[in-house]
């Protein structure tokens, strides 16, 4: 007998890149019997296959790996939308098949669906902070070398040439408006001193953590403003903090 077992693949792939991941089968077949394994999408079509051998073994990985570029294309065509519709993922569901071996004992476990989300669009960080520290600009620079993410990096303070935060939807500036900071996935939000934003932008960025779901790092620095932004339990950001600073006590 030949079972399968699970498949494993990431939940969310970049419609450019390849789809990967590993099956797990039961390999009780006598060593050296042929067989074949076969992904293939909800059409019944047929992605991806390989030519293995019976091994005798209860746990068996096999990899695999396809180009999906083509097939999202194809099916964001066949949604019929116009342009102004933005399609950001599409789920893809698919099977692997194991065809049955003559003389196999069940049939019936030779067959197991999985599926995953294309990304049609890239990730968007936006990272701020007061000026450029060692933190930050490493961040940015990781970011801008991995192709699935643009990165909007916005300084301030010594070593930049603005001593405010520019406002626009340019690289180099701060969202002019909630829709556009909402269109973010992760924010990025340094050591930046009261005043570079106002109250309203803050309160922003607390409802794309709390309301938008959008991620969130805190990078505090040697300036340590998050301790500032504790002492207001109403701060937008100080809700934020994951840690609480203890009160001084008096000698």
């Amino acid at each position: 007998d030949v079972a399968l077992i699970d498949v494993v693949v990431p939940p969310m792939i970049l419609k450019t890149d390849r789809a990967h991941g590993t099956i797990t089968l039961k390999d009780k077949l006598i060593a050296g019997t042929d067989f074949r394994i076969v992904v293939e999408d909800e059409r019944g079509n047929e992605i991806w296959d390989d030519n293995l051998s019976g091994i005798s073994a209860e746990r068996r990985r096999i990899s695999f790996d396809f180009p999906i570029e083509e097939m999202v294309e194809e099916r964001i065509s066949a949604l019929g939308l116009d342009n102004s519709v933005a399609v950001n993922s599409v789920p893809m569901r698919m099977k692997v098949r194991v065809e049955p071996v003559e003389g196999e004992a069940r049939s019936d476990n030779n067959t197991k669906s999985f599926s995953f989300d294309a990304i049609t669009k890239k990730n968007s960080v936006l990272i701020l902070d007061g000026r450029p520290r060692w933190e930050t600009r490493y961040l940015r620079n990781v970011f801008e070398r991995d192709e699935r993410w643009v990165v909007t990096t916005v300084f301030a303070g010594s070593g930049s040439a603005e001593t405010d935060l520019l406002r626009g939807n340019d690289p180099q500036s701060f969202p002019s408006d909630k829709q556009s900071l909402f269109a973010f996935d992760l924010i990025v939000f340094g050591e930046l001193s009261a005043g570079l934003l106002s109250k309203e932008e803050l309160n922003w960025i607390n409802e794309f953590a709390t309301n938008r779901g959008g991620g969130i790092l805190l990078l505090d620095g040697p300036r340590q403003k998050f301790r500032e932004y504790a002492q207001d339990e109403k701060h937008p950001i100080g809700q934020l903090l994951p840690v609480r600073w203890l009160k001084e006590e008096k000698a």
